[in-house]
């Protein structure tokens, strides 16, 4: 530290650029290794759109032979890989995330502890005009990067459309789950998704709905969520449901923040 303040300023810009482009070729060889450890090495780049004006024929035919390609990684460590043809880059036929390991767990899962310890795939998506299925190349994809078949892995599955397929329910569907209490701070949840990041009652709100909740969701994730089908379809298993894990406006309002944590062991 000493000698980098006797530093002139010039020098020590050039070895923070220096330093900043040493980190940059070191992501980039372990992003290289990673592609050649399943037996593909993945073209860097960034494009295309999962809302091009293409039908759905067309794109379908496309995903028979489309490549998958990686953008570049984010900051936090995030990698994203897209399915995306070279006769029309403009598309983005599907797209998945994967997180690096982090072993105190991203997710609280309630009873069964913490989940996202290892690294954890989520955001299965697919282009507008294409099934969620689109996006099972990928999966297969990224568990081919495991480091040997017996390091786990997990998934993060949103559960979008929990919120309004609960707030269909009636009241005599809710109080027999958790009792009455915990069934209106549920029904609540699901109205108004936002209010239970208002600090305290939205606090106060989510503590007493998160019995139900976590009832409800797990039945939602194993009958109708389709990035949780996703990923069973692909081998996983459900492990729990990461309560407020999802704290987007899109998460909050569609799912009241809950995601399905699904494992491969």
């Amino acid at each position: 530290l000493l000698m980098s303040l006797r530093l002139p300023a010039r020098r020590s810009l050039a070895l923070s650029v220096n330093a900043g482009a040493r980190g940059e070729r070191a992501r980039q060889r372990i992003r290289e290794i990673d592609a050649q450890v399943a037996g593909r090495k993945l073209p860097v780049h960034d494009g295309g759109s999962l809302s091009s004006e293409h039908n759905t024929a067309q794109l379908a035919s496309l995903c028979e032979t489309a490549a998958i390609c990686e953008l570049d990684m984010r900051e936090d460590g995030r990698r994203c890989f897209i399915l995306q043809h070279a006769d029309e880059p403009s598309a983005r036929l599907a797209q998945i995330s994967l997180l690096p390991a982090f072993p105190p767990g991203r997710f609280d899962v309630g009873i069964a502890g913490s989940a996202g310890q290892c690294r954890t795939m989520l955001g299965a998506l697919s282009h507008n005009a294409l099934p969620l299925g689109a996006a099972a190349p990928l999966v297969s994809h990224v568990l081919g990067l495991r480091e040997g078949s017996s390091e786990p892995m997990e998934a993060a599955a949103s559960l979008s459309g929990l919120s309004k397929w609960i707030a269909t329910m009636t009241a005599a569907d809710l109080d027999g789950i958790c009792g009455v209490a915990a069934a209106d701070a549920a029904m609540m949840m699901a109205l108004d998704g936002h209010s239970i990041l208002d600090f305290p009652q939205g606090i106060k709100m989510r503590t007493a709905a998160r019995p139900v909740w976590e009832s409800l969701a797990t039945q939602f994730a194993q009958s109708t969520a389709e990035e949780a089908a996703l990923y069973r379809d692909a081998g996983a298993s459900h492990v729990g449901i990461a309560f407020v894990a999802d704290t987007s406006p899109k998460g909050l309002r569609e799912s009241g923040g809950a995601m399905s944590m699904l494992a491969w062991q």
